[in-house]
């Protein structure tokens, strides 16, 4: 079964563009997954960009690019 590449190139349903969740501020639709989840490019509020896939976004699974996790590591 071949996959046709203007599938991983559709729009994605919800549109999550200046979007916030958590430390993330949605930035643009970049395409998508294996899967088929929309990816996303995220700026998180220390500055570092981030492709993430919308259903972590939604489900509060991704809160920022990590850097969260490195200050709950050093506290």
């Amino acid at each position: 079964m071949e996959i046709s590449h203007h599938r991983l190139d559709n729009p994605p349903k919800r549109n999550l563009k200046g979007k916030r969740f958590d430390k993330l501020k949605v930035l643009e639709f970049v395409g998508r997954d294996k899967w088929f989840g929309a990816l996303w490019k995220c700026k998180c509020d220390c500055g570092k960009l981030k492709i993430i896939v919308a259903s972590s976004l939604m489900k509060g699974n991704t809160k920022s690019c990590g850097c969260n996790h490195i200050r709950n590591l050093q506290s």
